[in-house]
């Protein structure tokens, strides 16, 4: 027996071609670790070479997994069962390809024996007669094996490995096993592989090799989920290809978002999917660790303590700069563990997310822009006016007050009234929708602010502003405290029982009851003066609208003293 231990994989599939490529029945055993990927490269390699590199004696193909197989019979019935012609190789097994096998099966037979088996009631799977028909029609076949160590405890290996032989010897088969390395169940074929096995090839691949095979794309994700896989070692080809599912779900998400968010999720994903299908790896931490994981890399909270089993998680999480866990990293994990994400809430995190990251990046580029005038000595008065102006104006939604204030004021240093003034404009049409940045009295750096023309038009802008509260900011305030202002009173006088109702309609739990109350008060406190009696009657006419639906309600607001008309 010849072996060759840890080949390439262009090393290991240049060797099975030879052997598919052959004249020669033989046996070759594809040995590897649990995971690596040994099932999905051979029927990768086995399609791709089906009709042009296969012997031409080699008529059919039969792919088997044992998991399970508790007999001799099982397994001899399972290879007629998967057989297909070789033509059909990659395409899934079909009543038409097991339709030919039984075909196959009634020549042997004849006929009318065959009619007779199929007619026997009730019919427990296949007689001995078309078990051993169907097996006597398997020859001149490729035949992988897949599980050979996670058979049934009733078939041995050594019985196994004899049809295998069998088949080699009598029937002109190429057989191909995969087995998993450092799995229980391998002894036996240790054992008696020498007498079986032609060629046994290691199934090495490095974890470059199957990152490659299981983000093999063209889309920005998975180049830069490589990246994350490789840093990882996450080399386990199920785990990819589970990871990989989960990115392209999410795929429409990352489109819209900046590529600092992309990595962001990329990465998480990654890290989550290598810890949730981590098979016992105990240098993998599990999911829920790294989900609860708080501060813990940085030694703090209340259990500074990290244990010899947590240590190597620390290691594995720090190099690949993992730091915590936040809400959206949270929701994530969920989705890995639940098998699928709430996109909803996925979207809306990344795009809180992402506007944060932009507020950053532009606050960035605004400070970059100053250091063409903190940096240099150089003769650079167009270009830096040029960059404060238009950095500025683009990214007015994240520069403050005072930052428009130095940059004005050096404009104006500068001579460039008109473009500071003008500067002043855009920032404020810039900020339209946030108009109480205008208030600079209740801006904590309000004082900083000193260039006469930006406190005019901030002025201006802030008394353009409705500062009346809402009828309910009113009622909420008034429900816990025992005061309000004249604008709170005017407030709700203003407001007409079909405001009461809509407020009263709307909102559910305690607090309900106080706003309630404390409206209907104003009648109790009115001592004369029209506006809170007006207050009061509008609150009684809000409940006798309500009362008047339905007998409940006109119970609910007779709790109140509200007495409904058709109640009395």
């Amino acid at each position: 027996m010849t072996e060759k231990a840890y080949l390439s994989i262009k090393n290991v599939k240049d060797c099975l071609i030879r052997f598919l490529e052959s004249d020669q029945a033989s046996v070759v055993a594809i040995r590897g670790a649990w995971g690596v990927g040994k099932t999905h490269f051979w029927n990768e390699l086995v399609t791709e070479v089906a009709n042009s590199r296969i012997h031409s004696s080699i008529k059919s193909y039969s792919y088997i997994s044992l998991f399970g197989v508790d007999s001799l019979e099982g397994f001899k019935y399972s290879i007629f069962e998967n057989t297909v012609p070789k033509n059909m190789i990659g395409k899934p097994i079909t009543l038409e390809s097991f339709s030919e096998n039984v075909a196959t099966v009634s020549q042997i037979l004849g006929k009318k024996a065959l009619k007779s088996i199929f007619s026997t009631k009730p019919l427990s799977g296949f007689s001995r007669a078309v078990d051993s028909a169907s097996f006597l029609s398997v020859r001149n076949s490729l035949i992988c094996v897949d599980d050979l160590e996670r058979k049934g405890e009733k078939l041995s290996a050594k019985d196994s490995l004899g049809l295998i032989s069998y088949l080699k010897e009598n029937r002109f088969c190429k057989i191909v096993l995969l087995l998993n390395d450092g799995e229980d169940g391998m002894e036996d074929y240790l054992k008696y592989r020498e007498k079986v096995v032609d060629i046994e090839l290691k199934y090495c691949p490095s974890v470059k090799d199957n990152v490659s095979i299981a983000f093999n794309s063209d889309e920005n994700v998975f180049s830069i989920a490589s990246e994350y896989a490789c840093n990882l070692g996450s080399s386990n080809i199920r785990t990819l290809f589970k990871t990989k599912r989960y990115l392209l779900i999410l795929s429409p998400i990352l489109n819209d978002v900046e590529v600092e968010v992309q990595k962001e999720i990329v990465s998480s994903v990654v890290l989550y999917c290598l810890c949730f299908y981590r098979a016992g790896n105990p240098s993998i931490p599990p999911l829920d660790y790294v989900v609860n994981l708080g501060n813990k890399l940085f030694g703090l909270g209340n259990n500074k303590e990290i244990t010899d089993q947590e240590k190597p998680w620390h290691r594995l999480l720090l190099n690949f700069g993992y730091r915590s866990t936040n809400q959206l990293d949270k929701t994530l994990a969920q989705g890995i563990e639940a098998g699928f994400f709430d996109l909803e809430e996925v979207n809306r995190l990344a795009v809180a997310r992402n506007d944060e990251v932009r507020q950053q990046k532009s606050a960035q580029e605004f400070h970059d822009a100053w250091d063409l005038y903190h940096n240099t000595f150089e003769d650079n008065e167009d270009q830096l006016v040029e960059a404060l102006q238009n950095s500025l104006v683009k990214n007015a939604q994240t520069v403050s007050p005072t930052n428009l204030n130095g940059t004005v004021v050096l404009l104006r240093d500068l001579g460039h009234e008109e473009a500071a003034d003008k500067l002043i404009q855009q920032y404020v049409l810039a900020r339209k929708e946030q108009p109480q940045i205008f208030d600079l009295n209740n801006y904590a750096f309000g004082g900083d602010v000193t260039d006469e023309k930006i406190r005019d038009i901030f002025t201006s802008e802030h008394e353009k502003i409705d500062n009346r509260p809402s009828l309910i900011d009113v009622l909420e305030r008034l429900s816990s405290t025992n005061g309000w202002s004249p604008i709170d009173e005017e407030v709700l006088a203003e407001s007409a029982p079909e405001d009461y109702v809509k407020i009263f309609d709307s909102e559910t739990g305690e607090h309900l009851d106080r706003y309630v109350r404390v409206g209907l008060k104003f009648k109790e406190w009115s001592n004369g003066n029209d506006v809170r009696e007006k207050i009061g009657s509008n609150v009684e006419e809000a409940l006798r609208i309500i009362g008047r639906r339905s007998r409940l309600n006109q119970r609910r607001a007779k709790k109140f003293g509200v007495v409904v008309e058709n109640d009395a």
